[in-house]
């Protein structure tokens, strides 16, 4: 993992809302393509990003 988003995820748990909106932005596709292949369902893949951030 990288310094930055180890650093990323350290503010994150702080409650610093850019970082989290930059960890989001570096994973939510492939975090929704995961989603899609594990659920089978793409309604039920976006309902899952939502609870997951």
């Amino acid at each position: 993992m990288s310094k930055e988003i180890s650093l990323l995820i350290l503010q994150s748990k702080k409650g610093n809302q850019k970082a989290q909106i930059k960890l989001y932005e570096r994973f939510c596709e492939a975090m929704f393509f995961i989603a899609c292949r594990y659920l089978k369902n793409e309604e039920e893949a976006k309902d899952a990003m939502q609870e997951a951030f």
